[in-house]
């Protein structure tokens, strides 16, 4: 284990920020549910989890610590999901917060949110959530809308941790190919922005079909997100979002009305009419 006591950020140009967003995977795949839509249950047996998988407070500080260290933005937000991670109890979620203090820096802002079955809530819980400020995504049953990342031009830059401090690129990626690093071992801020990961989010640019990239509606989707690039174009390249038809329709269909509510949105910030 390497010495993880001090770490400095290479510079950036004036006016940069160095930010990253990480999905917090405390208490593993690990669920008091067992719903068939789930995409990360299986994680238990790919990762080799134990039955009761539980991030230990020392991977937990280390997260804490160098994740706010590894940001340089006026906030630093904490993605806490599972599995279910309200399985922890409160007395872990109280750990947390009381280390976002204690490594807070000046002038910076802790936001956390928090995805659940919304099961295992109670009054406690509430009053604890609300009293931190704690943005709350309850889970039901074919899911919330999908992130921002998913219809950004690049990605990587929204990664996940899991219970023992392993790193994976994203989310959606943790498999073995896609590990990292480790909290314990790498600095947070060093796998973030490492090269390898730099390529992992150009990669959802960079290998778009030539079908998307001639597509009117590219600048709205690109190519949605790479997990779901499944099958093959007219043409017969690979690499085409199985989601494409349905997403050409949806675009089509407001893009009669986009400039209107553009107008609108400027109109109300005082940018004109």
């Amino acid at each position: 284990m390497i010495n993880l006591a001090k770490h400095e950020l290479a510079p950036l140009p004036p006016g940069m920020r160095h930010r990253f967003h990480a999905m917090v995977k405390p208490i593993g795949s690990a669920c008091n549910l067992d719903c068939t839509y789930c995409y990360y249950l299986h994680k238990e047996e790919l990762l080799h989890q134990s039955r009761a998988p539980r991030m230990a407070e020392e991977v937990l500080e280390q997260h804490i610590r160098q994740y706010i260290e590894a940001q340089t933005g006026d906030a630093v937000v904490f993605s806490w999901q599972g599995g279910e991670p309200t399985m922890l109890g409160l007395a872990f979620f109280r750990k947390v917060v009381a280390l976002q203090a204690r490594y807070r820096k000046p002038g910076q802002r802790i936001e956390n949110d928090l995805q659940t079955n919304g099961t295992l809530l109670d009054a406690e819980w509430a009053a604890f959530l609300r009293q931190h400020n704690f943005l709350v995504g309850l889970r039901q049953s074919m899911g919330m809308p999908s992130q921002r990342c998913i219809t950004a031009e690049f990605c990587g830059k929204s990664l996940a941790v899991e219970h023992n401090g392993d790193v994976f690129s994203c989310d959606h990626y943790v498999y073995p190919e896609y590990r990292i690093g480790n909290i314990r071992e790498t600095h947070w801020g060093d796998m973030a922005y490492a090269d390898r990961q730099k390529k992992f989010g150009f990669a959802k640019r960079d290998t778009l079909p030539q079908y998307c990239r001639d597509c009117a509606h590219l600048k709205l989707c690109w190519g949605e997100c790479p997990k779901n690039r499944l099958v093959r174009t007219p043409s017969g390249e690979p690499g085409l979002n199985y989601l494409c038809p349905g997403l050409k329709r949806f675009y089509a269909h407001i893009q009669r009305d986009m400039a209107q509510i553009l107008r609108q949105i400027a109109k109300r910030r005082g940018l004109g009419s």
